[in-house]
């Protein structure tokens, strides 16, 4: 086994950890539409935050949770965080 296969395993089972653990955030782009009567909108980008290396490009990693089958956990996790944030938006702030 070559140093790149265990470089593998080892961003693999980070990968895997960081589901776990939530290391991501989800950060959103606006855009604007050319649409007229449409109001602009926005993306969500998926961030991961390695605790030793730092930011990982989700190009770095989109494919590597791909090829392993971790897209699934991750997709999970992205849905049910941005799930979790619109409905912190759309609750009334309590006035004492």
């Amino acid at each position: 086994m070559g140093s790149n296969h265990q470089e593998h395993l080892l961003v693999e089972q980070d990968l895997r950890d960081a589901i776990g653990r939530g290391d991501f955030t989800l950060a959103y782009q606006r855009y604007a539409t050319a649409i007229a009567g449409r109001r602009p909108g926005s993306k969500r980008c998926l961030r991961w935050r390695h605790p030793l290396i730092g930011p990982i490009e989700p190009d770095q990693f989109i494919p590597l949770a791909e090829k392993t089958g971790l897209i699934v956990p991750l997709g999970r996790w992205a849905l049910e965080a941005a799930c979790a944030e619109a409905v912190t938006w759309t609750r009334p702030s309590s006035c004492p």
